[in-house]
C-alpha cells in the first residue's frame, strides 16, 4: 500500500495543511490551526528499510530491544527527551507521563523526567514543554486527500458514455496544460469504457498526438494496489441511520465513521433541511447513540468539504453532548487509536508508548481544563513525525 502523508506547507517540502495530524489512510494527514490556501500531493515511495518498521530504522541493539513493539526498555540513548509536560497517551495504562523519550523516530520511554535520565547521552537534547500538552498525532480516516490535489494539477474530464465524447475534452485539457510535458486528466469513467471497439490510447494519441497523455480512475488504481489488504468494514456518513441499524455495527464489527464539523449540527442547516426529513431530523446523527451501542467510532473531517481542525470536532461534540454519554477521553481516543486500529497500524501509532512512531503534537492549552467552549481554538505550537520536527508554530518549546 502507498503511504501518503502531508506536512504543513513548508516551500520546499511535501505538506499539506494542518500541522497535528499523521496518518496512513485513503486519506491522511497532518494538522494545525487553520485551512491551507495552498495544497500539494506526495505519495511516498513503496516501504524501504529505513521506512518499513521501526525495527528497521535502528540498529542491531536498538532493534533487538524494539521487538515486538512496545519494549517496556531500550538499551540505545535517546535523540530527544521531552521533559516537564503534560503528556496524555491515550494507552489506558498509562494516561498521564511527565516525559517522553525519542531515538531512531521512536519512542523510547515515557514516565517521569527522573525515570527517562538513563536514556541523556552526550548528544541527546532536552526539551522542556514547560507544561504544554502533548498528544498523539491525531489521525483522519476519511477526507479528501487526492481530490484536493487534483483540483490543483489535472483537467477534468465528464463522466461521458462513449469514448469519442471524451475526444474534445482531452483536447480542451491539452490546451490547458499547453506548458506540461505530460497531458494529465482525471473522472473518466472506466466501467463505461470497458466494452468499447476503439481502445482509449488510440483515441489519447488522435487527440493529443505530440505528447502523451494520462487519464486517471482513482477507484480502480486504489483497488488494485489494496487488492491484499484485510480490510476493516467502516461505514462513513452516517445520516439518518435506522435506529434497527444501530446494534448491528457492534454485532458486525463494522466502524461507524461520523462527520461532527460545527456545520453539521447547525441551528440554520438543521431548520433548512427539517422540512425535508420530517419526524426523522431527530435522528439525523445518531453519533451517541451509536457509541453507547458499543460500536467502534470514529471521527473524521470530510475535508476539504468542512473544516479540518480536530479541535472543533471535539468541542462541537462534547459541548452537544452535554455530558451525558461521551468524555473527552473517549472524543480523543475516536481521533487517534481507534483511528489507528481501522487502518491497520494500532501497533505503531495511535497512542504514546514505547516502541510506537514518535507522531506527536504539541498544543498551546490543556484540553482537560474548562472551558469546552474553547477548545475549538486551540492552536498547534509543534508537529514531529517519527521524532521530527515538521511545523514549529508561534511559542513552541
Amino acid at each position: 500500500m502507498v503511504k501518503i502523508r502531508f506536512w504543513p506547507f513548508i516551500p520546499g517540502l511535501k505538506h499539506r495543511g494542518f500541522p497535528g495530524f499523521s496518518s496512513n489512510s485513503d486519506g491522511a494527514t497532518s494538522t494545525g490551526n487553520e485551512e491551507p490556501a495552498t495544497s500539494a500531493v506526495v505519495n511516498e515511495p513503496e516501504p524501504t528499510a529505513t521506512t518499513k518498521e521501526p525495527e528497521a530504522m535502528a540498529t542491531a541493539d536498538e532493534a533487538s530491544a524494539l521487538k515486538g513493539f512496545g519494549a517496556a526498555e531500550v538499551d540505545a540513548p535517546a535523540d530527544t527527551i521531552y521533559v516537564n509536560g503534560a503528556i496524555y497517551t491515550v494507552n489506558p495504562a498509562q494516561p498521564w507521563a511527565d516525559a517522553v523519550a525519542i531515538g531512531q523516530g521512536v519512542i523510547l520511554a515515557v514516565g517521569s523526567e527522573d525515570e527517562l535520565l538513563e536514556y541523556t547521552a552526550a548528544n541527546t537534547e532536552v526539551v522542556d514543554l514547560n507544561g504544554a500538552m502533548m498528544l498523539p498525532g491525531f489521525q483522519d480516516p476519511h477526507l479528501h486527500v487526492l481530490e484536493t490535489g487534483l483540483f490543483e494539477s489535472l483537467c477534468f474530464v465528464t463522466d461521458v458514455a462513449e469514448l469519442d465524447d471524451y475526444f474534445f475534452e482531452i483536447q480542451d485539457c491539452a490546451k490547458q496544460q499547453n506548458d506540461s510535458e505530460w497531458v494529465r486528466a482525471s473522472g473518466a469513467n472506466m466501467s463505461n469504457l470497458l466494452f468499447q471497439e476503439v481502445l482509449p490510447i488510440e483515441l489519447l494519441d488522435k487527440a493529443v498526438p505530440d505528447r502523451p497523455v494520462i487519464v486517471l480512475d482513482d477507484i480502480e488504481a486504489a483497488a488494485k494496489a489494496n487488492a491484499s489488504v484485510d480490510r476493516r468494514h467502516r461505514l462513513t456518513h452516517l445520516y439518518l441511520i435506522d435506529p434497527a441499524d444501530i446494534p448491528r455495527f457492534s454485532e458486525l464489527g463494522a466502524i461507524a465513521d461520523f462527520q461532527y464539523a460545527p456545520s453539521s449540527t447547525d441551528d440554520e442547516y438543521i431548520e433548512f433541511i427539517a422540512p425535508f426529513l420530517g419526524d426523522r431530523i431527530d435522528s439525523l446523527l445518531s453519533l451517541y447513540e451509536t457509541y453507547k451501542s458499543g460500536a467502534t467510532v470514529v471521527l473524521s473531517s470530510d475535508w476539504d468539504a468542512d473544516t479540518l481542525s480536530p479541535f472543533e470536532k471535539i468541542q462541537n461534540v462534547l459541548v452537544l453532548d452535554e455530558g451525558k454519554v461521551m468524555t473527552l477521553d473517549d472524543v480523543i481516543r475516536m481521533m487517534t487509536l481507534d483511528v489507528a486500529y481501522l487502518l491497520h497500524h494500532d501497533q505503531t501509532t495511535g497512542s504514546i508508548e514505547s516502541g510506537k512512531f514518535a507522531d506527536l503534537l504539541v498544543i498551546d492549552r490543556n484540553l482537560f481544563e474548562p472551558p469546552l467552549e474553547q477548545i475549538g481554538q486551540t492552536k498547534v505550537l509543534l508537529t514531529l513525525l517519527e521524532g521530527k520536527e515538521v511545523y514549529r508554530g508561534p511559542g513552541a518549546p
